[in-house]
Order: structure tokens, then sequence, then C-alpha cells
């Protein structure tokens, strides 16, 4: 969460919810939580995520982290 306001502070356009533990929390030995993005325009969500994933992928103590994105998730 704090990747992701030192991009951008949430406002009108993107607003965020969590990371709160996913519905199974601890699966296989990990622990999963879910992390909301919502974006009024797909483009400001999509350079939102362009910047967050490029930093995801950079840093050094997220090289141990599995994640990934889901875009109009079916359920949470």
């Amino acid at each position: 969460r704090h990747r992701a306001h030192a991009l951008c502070t949430p406002n009108a356009n993107i607003q965020f919810l969590g990371p709160l533990p996913a519905l199974m929390e601890r699966r296989k030995g990990r622990y999963r939580y879910y992390f909301q993005i919502e974006a009024t325009q797909r483009a400001d969500l999509q350079r939102f995520l362009g910047s967050l994933t490029q930093q995801l992928e950079t840093e050094k103590r997220f090289s141990n982290v599995r994640w990934s994105i889901d875009v109009d998730p079916q359920e949470f």
C-alpha cells in the first residue's frame, strides 16, 4: 500500500482498498492478500499499474513475493 501511495495519492480518479487477507488466507504454506485498485478511467488504471509493476519488479525486497494482477476480476 505504501508503494501505491508513493506513486499516486488516492483521489477522485484512483482509490485503494487493502491489502486485506484473501478468503483462503493461507494456501500451500503461503499467506495471501488482495489489494483492490479502482479507477474512473481505464487509461488512469493502466498507467498506474504500469508504474506499480515496474517498481515491484525492480525492488530487491519484493524478489521473493509472488504477485499477480487481475483486471476486472469476477470475484475476490
